[in-house]
């Protein structure tokens, strides 16, 4: 369960949710080590940076790991009812935007990963920023 102190570096986000997805946000926040990262959003722009070579390798067991293994609004028939040829069209047709690295810290082996996704479809004209 995410602790108390973490309330003083989140983002005004998170007190925008529902207190039963606060609760899932502010757990994810907290790694299975111990390890606390921070609120995706209250880091600064000019903290962001467009650098594919800072990426992490990533595998499908690292996706699925955090989908599944971590508290999630997403279940696992959630998950098996989506087309997944869909997130590479997605991003073939450009819905997701340029992405965005961020390095929690010089001793962390965690970073953060951002983007701007277009609905796939028009709702309107807001367009969504997700940390991936």
């Amino acid at each position: 369960m995410a602790s108390a102190r973490r309330s003083s570096f989140v983002s005004q986000y998170v007190g925008t949710l529902p207190d039963k997805d606060r609760l899932l946000y502010l757990e994810k926040l907290v790694l299975t080590s111990g390890e606390e990262i921070p609120d995706p959003y209250s880091i600064g722009e000019a903290d962001w940076i467009v650098d594919i070579r800072e990426w992490p390798i990533i595998s499908w067991p690292d996706i699925h790991g955090y989908l599944i293994d971590t508290p999630s609004l997403y279940t696992k028939e959630k998950l098996r009812a989506y087309k997944s040829l869909d997130a590479v069209n997605y991003v073939l047709c450009g819905h997701v935007q340029e992405i965005k690295y961020h390095g929690i810290s010089p001793e962390s082996d965690f970073c953060l990963l951002r983007s701007l996704v277009l609905p796939s479809q028009r709702q309107g004209s807001s367009v969504i920023e997700h940390p991936l």
